[in-house]
């Protein structure tokens, strides 16, 4: 089979001049804390709606996941980040 030898794939050599540097990021999922069950029901009962495709389901599971993202990573990692929420319809 064509890019893969021995279990890992190959890739093409990129044109001259660019260089590509592929590496690993330690895994941190160790030190996050855990999603609560809270969280898990919301979005498993946004999941279940008929109407999950619709823009205000789908409105209302990016508010979900932003804060959940804010809540569980950005204050959990400590780190002092200036983060600026992007405003829907601005440019």
């Amino acid at each position: 089979m064509e890019g893969v030898r021995g279990g890992a794939t190959t890739y093409p050599k990129p044109p001259l001049g660019i260089s590509v540097d592929l590496s690993a990021v330690e895994d941190v999922s160790e030190t996050l804390p855990p999603v609560d069950d809270a969280l898990r029901r919301k979005i498993e009962q946004l999941a279940a709606r008929e109407d999950f495709d619709s823009e205000e389901t789908q409105k209302e599971l990016r508010s979900l996941v932003t804060q959940a993202l804010h809540d569980h990573v950005l204050e959990a990692g400590g780190d002092e980040r200036s983060v600026r929420l992007r405003q829907e319809g601005s440019t």
